[in-house]
């Protein structure tokens, strides 16, 4: 079968450092080519993956902090004239441009499903039927149930994870340590983290770009006993690519990595 898989143009995939859309797309189409399948990446220019053809958009900012709605469109006219080519779209974009494609008639019956990452602020009443289905995905079953309230129906398939690039060698020692994989944000619940640590008498380890008093403004719903306990815990801050990362992860040093925590950006 071929697969086109597409992701937003703000970041190289794989990432060189953060990026949890990019890694969670870079190992399905890996996984996907080591099943046989044909995989295009659709993605920055700089992108790679094992097995898979790359058809490269535009050059990421490698940030966030910009216009994504335009960078998703310069991105989408670099390859929507090779979207027909596809048995299967699987997008993973913030604004669905593939979707686009449908208006014409003779793409009507392009399959897309779409992946979306974090929180849904598409307008259903102003969707134009010429692009249906939709066939959205959410990543968890809240999610899933956030979109029902806004009108969108959708699956939900819980990200993949290559555990090989986590496994531990057997000559590490393992200490009673929780990880916890996620921006510091009400959202995300850090809070209940933090209190099954306490309970367990664990040691909870944060890698951030800020530390934890310098976000209370973004995690206003967390209780004042939830942040002291978090401080009291006295978690170690770590700034570092991934590889690095994977080592800690790999010794269970490191338990949760942010890197842009003021932006709209899911781990």
């Amino acid at each position: 079968m071929k697969i086109g898989i597409v992701v937003p143009p703000l970041l190289k995939t794989p990432p060189s450092g953060y990026g949890g859309l990019e890694q969670v797309a870079y190992d399905l189409c890996c996984a996907l080519a080591a099943k046989g399948e044909e995989v295009t990446l659709i993605a920055p220019v700089g992108s790679h993956a094992e097995g898979c053809k790359v058809f490269e958009t535009i050059q990421s900012p490698e940030k966030t902090d910009v216009n994504w709605i335009q960078l998703e469109y310069d991105a989408f006219m670099k390859y929507q004239s090779i979207l027909t080519e596809f048995d299967i779209i699987h997008d993973h974009s913030w604004f669905a441009f593939p979707y686009l494609v449908r208006f014409d008639e003779k793409n009507r019956g392009l399959k897309i499903c779409h992946t979306h990452h974090g929180h849904l602020d598409w307008n259903v009443k102003a969707t134009k039927p010429e692009i249906l289905p939709v066939n959205l995905i959410g990543i968890s079953s809240y999610m899933s149930s956030e979109y029902k309230t806004q009108g969108w129906e959708s699956k939900f398939v819980y990200n993949g994870i290559n555990l090989q690039a986590y496994k531990a060698p057997s000559n590490v020692k393992r200490e009673k340590r929780a990880v916890f994989v996620g921006r510091i944000s009400p959202i995300k619940q850090p809070d209940q983290a933090y209190a099954h640590v306490w309970k367990q008498e664990s040691r909870l380890m944060l890698s951030a770009d800020h530390l934890l008093h310098q976000q209370k403004s973004r995690t206003s719903t967390l209780s004042e006993n939830s942040v002291k306990k978090a401080a009291d815990l006295q978690p170690s801050i770590w700034i570092a690519r991934r590889k690095k990362k994977q080592r800690w992860w790999r010794a269970q040093w490191c338990l949760s990595f942010l890197r842009h925590l003021r932006n709209r950006s899911d781990l």
